[in-house]
């Protein structure tokens, strides 16, 4: 029987445990995004900044034309009465030469009054209200004084005169005219002399027509302005009739009355000026804006400012055409 195989030496080492599978590698973490870069303003002009500037300069606008209907229309208002009052007075002058220099009077009126002049200077206590009277009831006229209506008596003359008058913008010469009570004088002043008048109705919001023109059986003085305070009022006014308490002075040949002259229309032949000083307006307000981006503001506002302020006045001013001429 064989005996085993006996090794001599030392014991051989355990055998190494075999190594763990090795784990697969982590996927790299993703990069953060792209910061995005800020909209560019080279390729066109920022919507939102370009509504901003339209909605402050249409603010601005409406609150000058304003201004300029409420406030600084009644001061150019005052200095063109000062005109008219210093023309009337020169004619009143004449007139009163020609009566002392001729034992038969002054001579008679031969013509009728050109649109624009002066033709009379009314007074009423009650009110304090002293207004020279042009001839004719255009919005343009009454932007300045009272207006006379052409085709009705002369102020002081036999018949039905009838004068029309802003009640709240520009001279607003008729502002207080719905305050007069029966009773109240009126006093007209011409070169034909002083007549007087005194109030016998004032009839508030009433629609007016154009009856109110037609001829009277009495020697009365009918003065016509608007009810409402709103600018485009033109349907319902104010009517004051008053009766002529003095001797009527020898009539004088009157101005045809054409269509719309009746103290309620507008003067729609003033548009084209109104859109032309309209345009200069907002072409000259995109010139400040274009400016205010490029120089300092103090330079922009001394190169731009007198310019926006004169084309914002003419622009109310003649805008003043396109509402009822008694507004």
């Amino acid at each position: 029987m064989n005996a085993p195989l006996v090794t001599s030496g030392p014991p051989l080492p355990p055998p190494a445990p075999s190594a763990a599978p090795a784990e697969p590698s982590a996927a790299p973490a993703p990069l953060p995004p792209a910061p995005t870069p800020p909209p560019s303003t080279r390729g066109g002009p920022d919507v939102r900044a370009v509504a901003v500037a339209t909605a402050w300069w249409t603010v601005a606008t409406v609150a000058g034309l304003a201004l300029v209907a409420y406030l600084v229309g009644p001061l150019t208002a005052a200095r063109e009465q000062r005109d008219l009052l210093r023309a009337l007075r020169e004619d009143v002058s004449q007139a009163v030469g020609a009566v002392s220099d001729s034992l038969l009077g002054a001579p008679p009126v031969t013509r009728s009054p050109a649109v624009g002049d002066a033709v009379a200077l009314l007074q009423v206590g009650r009110l304090d209200l002293q207004q020279v009277v042009m001839e004719g009831v255009d919005p343009s006229r009454t932007r300045t004084a009272p207006g006379h209506l052409p085709g009705t008596a002369g102020l002081g003359q036999p018949g039905n005169c009838v004068l029309a008058g802003r009640r709240a913008m520009y001279g607003r010469s008729f502002a207080r005219v719905q305050e007069l009570r029966v009773g109240d004088e009126v006093v007209a002043t011409t070169t034909q002399g002083q007549s007087l008048y005194v109030v016998q109705s004032v009839t508030r919001s009433v629609r007016v027509t154009d009856a109110v023109a037609d001829a009277s059986p009495d020697d009365r003085l009918t003065l016509v302005t608007s009810a409402s305070r709103l600018p485009w009022s033109s349907d319902r006014g104010t009517v004051v009739v008053a009766e002529l308490k003095t001797r009527p002075f020898t009539p004088s040949p009157q101005n045809g009355r054409a269509g719309g002259q009746e103290g309620r229309s507008n003067d729609s032949s003033a548009l084209p000026l109104v859109a032309l000083c309209a345009l200069a307006y907002t072409g000259t307000a995109v010139l400040a804006t274009m400016l205010y981006r490029r120089w300092s503001v103090l330079a922009t506002y001394v190169v731009t400012t007198p310019a926006l302020v004169a084309l914002l006045i003419f622009t109310a001013l003649a805008a003043s055409s396109l509402l009822p001429a008694w507004s």
